[in-house]
This record gives C-alpha cells, sequence and structure tokens, in this order.
C-alpha cells in the first residue's frame, strides 16, 4: 500500500495522511496522463475529452481530489461544445439550396443540432435556415415521388421489363418520406395498383413457363426422381435441390438448372443455379441450386416454383 501525504493549505487539517493502493493511485495518475494529453482541442478533440470525462468519472469523490488538472478538463468541455456550435452555425451558411442529391447534408446537420442541449441550441442563431431549407427539402421529395409515380407507365403484359425500373424507383422513393410526407402523395393508389398489376402479369407468365416445362418432363427426356425441396445452410445461403434421371436416350454434355426465388411478397430476389457436366444416359442427377438472399429477404422467408425456371441441355 502506497501513502500520499498532503501538508499544504487546509488539506493539511482534514487529510493529514491519505493512503491508495497501488491501482488506486495508478488511476489517478492515468486520468492526469489523459487530461494533459488533450492539448489544443479542435473538433477532432471530442473523443479524447470524452474519454478522459468517463475515466475522471470512475474515480472515487477522493480520487478525484487528487486530480490537479481537472480545470483543464471542465475547460477542454466548454472549448469543445463551443467549437461544435460555431461548426453548425458555419455549415449552415455555406449550405446550397437543398435538393433530394445534397439531403444527406441538410440532415446530418439536423442531427448535429438536436444532439445539442437546450442551452446550446438557443446559440444556433441561423437555425431558421435549416428549418426553411428542411421544409423546401421535404416538398421537393414529396413531388418527386409524384412525378415518378406518374411516370411509370402503363403495366402490361410483356412489357413488363419497360416499366420494371419506373416502378421500383417510385416505390424507393415514396418509402425514403416519412409518415407526413407520405399522406401528401396524392397518386398513391397508381403506386399501389401498379405493383399489384406487375406481380399478377408476372405470376401468369410464370404459369406459363411452368406449363411449358411440365409438357417438357411429359415428353419425358429430363425423368423426375425425387421432387424438389430446400434447406437453408448458414444465415443466408438458400439450396434447392432434388434428383433428375438422363432419359433423353443421349449423352448430355451439360445441362443447366435455374428456380426463380421470390419473396413473400412475390418480388424476384434472385436465381438458385446448379449444372452438371457429362451427364450420362439413365445417370441420376443429384442437383443443389443454391441463391444467396439477403438477411432481410431471410428472415421473412421466401418461395420457389415447384418446377425448374429453365432446363436447358447441351449434346
Amino acid at each position: 500500500m502506497l501513502s500520499i501525504v498532503v501538508a499544504f493549505g487546509i488539506f493539511a487539517l482534514i487529510f493529514p495522511t491519505v493512503s491508495f493502493t497501488y491501482s488506486e493511485e495508478k488511476a489517478i495518475m492515468d486520468v492526469r496522463q489523459q487530461i494533459k494529453d488533450i492539448g489544443d482541442v479542435t473538433l477532432d478533440s471530442e473523443k479524447q475529452i470524452a474519454e478522459a470525462e468517463t475515466a475522471f468519472d470512475e474515480l472515487s469523490e477522493l480520487q478525484q481530489k487528487f486530480i490537479r488538472n481537472r480545470r483543464t478538463l471542465v475547460s477542454a468541455r466548454q472549448q469543445i461544445d463551443e467549437l461544435f456550435i460555431i461548426d453548425i452555425i458555419e455549415k449552415i451558411e455555406s449550405l446550397e439550396e437543398p435538393t433530394i442529391q445534397n439531403e444527406n447534408q441538410w440532415n446530418d446537420l439536423l442531427k448535429k443540432y438536436n444532439d445539442l442541449s437546450d442551452e446550446d441550441k438557443a446559440l444556433i442563431t441561423n437555425i431558421d435556415v435549416l428549418t426553411s431549407g428542411l421544409e423546401t427539402l421535404s416538398a421537393i421529395k414529396v413531388a418527386h415521388a409524384i412525378s415518378l409515380i406518374d411516370n411509370i407507365g402503363e403495366v402490361k403484359t410483356g412489357q413488363l421489363a419497360n416499366v420494371k425500373d419506373g416502378l421500383e424507383n417510385a416505390e424507393s422513393a415514396y418509402r425514403s418520406l416519412n409518415d407526413e410526407e407520405k399522406a401528401l402523395v396524392t397518386n398513391y393508389e397508381i403506386l399501389t395498383n401498379s405493383r399489384s398489376e406487375y406481380d399478377r402479369i408476372g405470376r401468369e407468365a410464370r404459369d406459363v413457363v411452368q406449363n411449358a416445362l411440365n409438357e417438357m418432363y411429359i415428353k419425358g427426356w429430363a425423368y423426375i426422381v425425387k421432387d424438389s425441396s430446400s434447406h437453408w445452410s448458414g444465415s443466408a445461403t438458400f439450396h434447392i435441390t432434388g434428383e433428375l434421371r438422363n432419359d433423353s436416350g443421349q449423352d448430355i454434355s451439360r445441362a443447366n438448372i435455374r428456380y426463380n426465388v421470390y419473396d413473400n411478397n412475390e418480388k424476384l430476389i434472385g436465381s438458385a443455379i446448379d449444372s452438371i457436366s457429362n451427364w450420362k444416359q439413365g445417370v441420376i442427377w443429384k442437383y443443389d441450386a443454391t441463391c444467396f438472399v439477403g438477411r432481410s429477404e431471410a428472415s421473412r422467408g421466401v418461395k420457389y416454383d415447384s418446377r425448374p425456371t429453365e432446363l436447358n441441355a447441351y449434346k
């Protein structure tokens, strides 16, 4: 055990001798050094100051009395708070007119402002510029979503590819709005109807493909030995497995199998694929078609067609 003798001023009367363990004294010296290392305060000093404050708070009340440079820590906090205020004011002054492209700059400044104490918020003299700009940005985003919805185009059989990007862009723009902004999208019904029609036509097209594939199986060149089933490996790899026998009457140099994979809303999210080389006549192919699925889709579950979307063979 080490002893610290306090023999100056009023402390000589209150604490003639104070004893600390080695670890307690080391904690005191470490905090002193952390404060000393802060040096000149800049906007980059926030982490260093916060760590020193945390270390100081973890000391006992008695240990804190031996942090001779704690006023330096208090001063550093005051300086960094002032620098944050000045930085926000200057960045608001330098903002360009709000657009969808610079939306993040406006939102980042709003977050920094909201993180301030009420007392410091009162010191942001140009906050009206920020709030006014954000109101303008909100109106721009709503108008942008309405415009994209209006330009989706007619969803028709055989022309899904022509509207796919427009529909997805409109949906993305709508999702980026908050609840108040969404309520201002006057043509939202067009968006929902377009998505419903797109999915309906897509399902019908898949049914046509499945019927054609079923006919192919009936003609007998690929015999289903074991129907398809599915399982997961890891957290995001989806497997579709089954068994097919080559009943074509000849050897096949290469065959490919592909299943479309959908989320629970019937939206295509990927393809499960496998292939085989040198598929001999009469040989059973135990295929394992795999698809990497995003974590969000995986958590909600996925679907696939009972027959492959594609089954191609090459002599």
